[in-house]
């Protein structure tokens, strides 16, 4: 099952996540990039050709979306805590892709081949808790 495999190797660094965006690999190669905010973890996952850069501004590009609706973008929460803490995370996580900063592969290998889901999947943190 891939939710099971993508929380055995993420699982371990969900806490550095709050800070910086973190890369993992998994069976036949396939790297994980995931960040959290607040309670709310995004898994970007892909092979080959989506190296750990690329999926870690597709992290960053997502995490933008996300800012921009819960500071008022698209549900009327302007000016709302949440939506400042969102922003403020996005803002951290780009300057971190930007200067390449923990963008480390903990537990991976290199190697070449493979196959597998190149999805984006959203998961709450207490879900799996």
């Amino acid at each position: 099952c891939w939710e099971r495999e993508l929380l055995r190797a993420t699982r371990q660094l969900w806490d550095p996540a709050r800070y910086s965006i973190q890369i993992a690999r998994a069976q036949k190669d396939i790297i994980i990039a995931f960040k959290s905010i607040n309670d709310l973890l995004i898994f970007v996952s892909g092979t080959e050709e989506y190296d750990e850069i690329i999926l870690g501004e597709i992290v960053v590009d997502m995490m933008e979306i996300i800012a921009v609706h819960c500071s008022g973008g698209g549900d009327g929460l302007s000016g709302s805590s949440k939506g400042q803490a969102a922003a403020a995370t996005m803002a951290a996580a780009r300057a971190s892709s930007q200067d390449g900063r923990d963008m480390g592969t903990p537990g991976g290998s290199g190697g070449e081949g493979g196959s597998g889901p190149s999805e984006a999947t959203l998961l709450k943190d207490d879900a799996y808790g």
